[in-house]
């Protein structure tokens, strides 16, 4: 979860001028030297900031858009019992999901 800084704090935990911050902020280019540093003053992810800054990051085994994708496909392809058993996480999704399906099921 990402910290509550000011501004001025965020630079200082990264160690530049809070005018660089409010550049970065507003759409400058942040060196990819920078990310490493600007997460963990953030407490986020080396991943999710170089997503967030406009770098392409591979999906990883667990990317919830990555596994929703191929339980799609499955579906689509009519394979049911192999969309839900693509992931490992299907009876906590079950869990999430449940309050929603089931007022969708009683319509």
């Amino acid at each position: 979860m990402a910290r509550d800084f000011t501004q001025r704090q965020a630079a200082e935990a990264v160690d530049i001028s809070k005018l660089q911050w409010l550049r970065y902020e507003h759409g400058a280019k942040v060196p990819r030297e920078k990310l490493g540093k600007i997460a963990e003053a953030l407490d986020i992810s080396p991943r999710r900031i170089f997503y967030l800054a406009g770098y392409k990051t591979s999906p990883t085994r667990n990317d919830a858009n990555v596994l929703l994708r191929q339980m799609h496909n499955k579906m689509l392809a009519g394979d049911l019992v192999g969309a839900w058993n693509s992931s490992s996480y299907s009876k906590d999704l079950f869990e999430q999901l449940r309050p929603g399906l089931m007022s969708i099921l009683m319509v």
